[in-house]
């Protein structure tokens, strides 16, 4: 169908997870971590030639490894996730939506992708967030306790996605969280990243700003619920052996 635009954020190297190779690159259940990603955009028949932002220095790796047509944004400097998307913009459609999705976050599945389009598109939103929402931060969820908190109205509108390391205590026990799946109008998105500053504990231009624009905006915000499996990332060497548990799981 090619009914959206695709940016998959992969320019990180990825140091904790112990790996001469990017992050996205390391491979599980016998691929690449951004090859499970594109395997399902191609199933959800959303996007054709998504977007594969990456660093200077490690494009070549990345031609190499994915075996799906895509077109490749070169992020020069790793300045954060806003800034990542923005180098993205000039390849992007934007008469259609554009769906951002991390190059870290393997277990998404195409019927996540298409029911995220969805709602972004029964909403007529400028923002659509998918969300995963945990019993806890205990046992495995403990992979969910860093994420970023989504922060509601006493009505149950978003306000705000409030990253861990600038969350005060109250919002650290909010239970839920962003995998950083997004929807977003694509001509709002990349004017309004223009407008993006970094300060913040991390000096970073993060994407997830433009959630706060849009409610100072008045603009519609829709979310999209993510089970915890499909909301995974792999930072560490025991996120990735939970990723292989969930996806052997799968196949048995």
């Amino acid at each position: 169908m090619n009914t959206t635009n695709i940016v998959i954020i992969a320019a990180g190297h990825g140091k904790r997870m112990k790996s001469d190779r990017p992050k996205p690159l390391v491979e599980l259940g016998g691929k690449p971590m951004v090859q499970h990603i594109l395997d399902a955009i191609s199933a959800s028949g959303t996007c054709n030639n998504p977007v594969v932002v990456v660093s200077a220095d490690n494009i070549d790796l990345f031609k190499d490894a994915i075996s799906s047509d895509c077109q490749f944004a070169v992020q020069e400097k790793q300045l954060g996730t806003g800034h990542a998307v923005q180098t993205a913009c000039s390849l992007l459609d934007k008469t259609k939506p554009t769906i951002v999705l991390n190059g870290d976050h393997p277990m998404i599945s195409a019927e996540m992708i298409k029911t995220l389009v969805d709602q972004h598109t029964k909403y007529e939103a400028t923002v659509t967030l998918g969300v995963v929402t945990v019993p806890s931060f205990d046992d495995w969820y403990v992979a969910f306790k860093n994420w970023g908190r989504i922060v509601r109205s006493d009505s149950g509108k978003v306000q705000r996605i409030m990253e861990a390391k600038d969350a005060t205590l109250e919002q650290l026990d909010i239970k839920e969280v962003n995998p950083s799946y997004f929807c977003f109008k694509s001509d709002w998105m990349c004017s309004r990243l223009a407008q993006v500053d970094n300060n913040n504990a991390q000096e970073e231009y993060y994407l997830t700003d433009l959630v706060k624009m849009a409610v100072a905006e008045g603009q519609t915000i829709a979310s999209s619920s993510v089970t915890p499996k499909e909301g995974i990332g792999v930072n560490t060497p025991e996120h990735r052996q939970m990723a292989e548990d969930i996806l052997n799981a799968r196949k048995s």
